[in-house]
């Protein structure tokens, strides 16, 4: 399997089988990719407004692999999922984190309020809790967007009062 370190992880963690990547060079493709087409828009964005401008963390990946499989957008179809399957949960679940540290990094280098997903819609493990699940592989449901916009919502007039 292929792993990459988090801060947190020690080499006794570690399957001595694994093939590791260096979390900085995944880092430097969440950043560069993210920089040079997201953010790039939202740079943008912020530099017409004339108030916050917030951006909403993505959700965690569903845990669910069934769900996943049964359940994939065509793009991934495209990408042979059902032969190639998907990578492992914890796998998955790192390589959001990391995306949303840089994320966060990225929202403060050009003053974007970064609003990181609510923990009460991620299971006890970090995942998206499945009574947040959409039909798909990779939304939230109505509820979970009832969640966030009440998020938003308490966010914005939090901001409003600074």
């Amino acid at each position: 399997s292929d792993l990459f370190f988090e801060r947190d992880t020690s080499r006794s963690d570690i399957d001595s089988d694994a093939q590791t990547v260096p979390r900085s060079t995944l880092q430097g493709v969440f950043h560069s990719g993210l920089k040079n087409n997201d953010f790039r828009r939202l740079s943008v964005l912020r530099e017409g407004a004339r108030c916050s401008v917030m951006h909403l963390a993505a959700p965690p990946p569903k845990h669910d692999e069934e769900h996943i499989l049964e359940r994939h957008e065509s793009n991934f179809s495209a990408q042979n999922i059902m032969t190639n399957g998907i990578s492992a949960a914890p796998l998955r679940l790192k390589l959001w984190r990391l995306q949303m540290e840089v994320t966060q990094e990225l929202c403060a280098e050009i003053d974007v309020d970064f609003v990181a997903f609510p923990s009460i819609a991620r299971d006890s493990d970090g995942f998206l809790a499945t009574e947040f699940y959409a039909k798909d592989a990779t939304h939230v449901n109505r509820e979970c967007g009832h969640l966030l916009l009440s998020l938003i919502h308490k966010r914005a007039a939090e901001l409003d009062r600074v």
